[in-house]
């Protein structure tokens, strides 16, 4: 599970919703909620991280131009 955190770190850092210190810092967070509150606490992390991605590119362009 801990490669499988490692390679969702760096996707985040490729898809350019993360800096390289924000993909380090996922990965240790998302590790930590794994080990301590196992698959729930990482779903619901999950969860979090994807729903509040989406939002802020929600119509990041239209933001951007005001």
């Amino acid at each position: 599970m801990i490669i499988v955190i490692l390679l969702m770190a760096g996707a985040g850092y490729i898809a350019k919703a993360l800096t390289v210190s924000g993909a380090c810092m996922s990965f240790l967070v998302g590790a930590s909620v794994y080990i301590g509150f196992s698959l729930q606490g990482f779903l619901l992390l999950l969860l979090f991280f994807s729903t509040s991605t989406l939002c802020s590119k929600y119509k990041k362009r239209k933001k951007n131009a005001h």
